[in-house]
């Protein structure tokens, strides 16, 4: 196998570890913080962040714009999905939001669409770096790594 594509694999399995790291740790934090009912939340959040990559990786690549598909791309959108994670993290503890006061208070809405842009951030980062990957070694994403 090539050096660059064990590479590739190693970092897309490095990533995708990281992602089911973060969405339960998410899933944790937001079951100490609010309740457990707002626990599944966090697979919309992850699904947000990667259906957004998904249409910025297509418009890209419709426009002709190969830049996100560089190795050098995929590289700076993996460092931001691990800088994004714990910039995220320790932002949401911060943004008070009691769903009890939902109703109430209009400021937990907008508690509430806080915590979604910023916990779907990593998962945007995430996705183009998995997308860019998956689209410069297309020729092996149906290979398996363990042959």
């Amino acid at each position: 196998m090539k050096r660059s594509l064990f590479i590739a694999y190693s970092c897309a399995f490095l990533i995708s570890f990281a992602v089911l790291q973060l969405e339960i740790a998410m899933t944790r934090i937001y079951s100490i913080l609010t309740w457990h009912h707002f626990t599944p939340m966090i697979i919309s959040i992850a699904l947000l962040g990667f259906g957004s990559a998904g249409s910025i990786l297509t418009l890209s690549q419709k426009k002709g714009n190969s830049n996100l598909f560089q190795p050098k791309s995929i590289a700076k959108n993996a460092f931001l999905f691990s800088f994004f994670m714990l910039f995220s993290l320790l932002l949401i503890v911060r943004i008070y939001f009691e769903p009890l006061d939902l109703t109430k208070d209009p400021n937990n809405i907008l508690s509430l669409i806080y915590h979604y842009v910023f916990m779907a951030i990593p998962f945007l980062f995430a996705g183009l770096a998995l997308g860019s990957l998956s689209r410069y070694y297309y020729s092996h994403v149906a290979r398996c790594a363990c042959i």
